[in-house]
């Protein structure tokens, strides 16, 4: 993303001093900036890009690390100063995002984890936090309005937020869903097939006010090249390769747990090493 000060800003989801991602800047004329090395205490795996707030802070996500090994929130200033403002407890208030936060029109952030969740499922949840780290679970999601959120929402013009889930629905080929500010969720569209499945990106809202976005596998072709997609359209059922974690060394408790967790959900990733 475009900073304020016309500096790009982003995220590396590996490497770094101690290989757990990075965070950059690089001017339009190239000068690359390493500002941040993540090393697992602080959060690992950055997938998402980064959010910037009103007070000029950056905003963003780990998919991993942090005090529970669950993932985190952090604030990074323009200089590099890396604050972790949440840890996420996976049973408590969800675990792993993978979409980038999106602020809202309260000046909040807003976002999704993939899995955990206070239902006992591990289905994923949407979350509000404050510049001061201020986590609020606002939805645990359940089979029928959709689970595995892994993209990140959008704030519509009316002031509820959109996002898609990989599986559930009535078909469980995945969901397009509206959420208000407080949580309260309602499923928009459930993925059949035949006009998509898998949704794994996030919407964007049209100026006609619509929403669009793209499946990653489904639709009435059999083969067709990549294209962008209405929402309407749907992952291949083999995990692309950022959904795969790098092979560790000395795997700390919490990555135990982590690989147990995504054993019991059938996810086919590589053992941890």
């Amino acid at each position: 993303m475009q900073g304020t000060d016309g500096i790009l800003y982003g995220t590396t989801l590996y490497g770094g001093a101690y290989y757990d991602g990075t965070v950059f800047r690089i001017t339009t004329n190239g000068a690359l900036t390493n500002l941040v090395s993540f090393n697992y205490t602080n959060g690992a795996y950055p997938y998402a890009g980064l959010a910037q707030g009103a007070d000029g802070n950056f905003y963003g996500t780990t998919s991993d690390g942090g005090a529970n090994g669950d993932g985190t929130v952090f604030r990074m200033t323009a200089n590099g100063a890396l604050m972790t403002l949440a840890a996420f407890n996976y049973t408590n208030n969800g675990a792993y995002p993978y979409g980038a936060l999106v602020r809202g029109t309260d000046g909040n952030f807003y976002g999704t984890t993939s899995s955990g969740g206070t239902n006992g499922y591990g289905n994923g949840t949407a979350f509000r936090i404050t510049t001061n780290g201020l986590l609020t679970s606002l939805a645990s999601f359940n089979y029928p309005e959709g689970y595995y959120p892994y993209a990140g929402l959008v704030q519509g013009a009316d002031g509820s937020f959109y996002g898609t889930t990989e599986y559930g629905g009535r078909s469980d080929k995945g969901t397009i869903f509206k959420m208000t500010s407080d949580g309260t969720l309602g499923t928009l569209r459930s993925f059949a097939g035949t006009n998509g499945a898998a949704p794994q990106a996030a919407l964007v809202q049209g100026a006609d006010g619509n929403l669009y976005g793209t499946t990653s596998y489904g639709g009435r072709a059999t083969t067709a090249l990549p294209r962008v997609a209405t929402a309407r359209s749907s992952a291949s059922r083999w995990l692309p390769q950022w959904r795969r974690r790098p092979p560790r060394c000395n795997p700390s408790a919490a990555r135990l747990r982590r690989a147990a967790r995504l054993r019991s959900v059938w996810r086919p990733f590589p053992p941890i090493r």
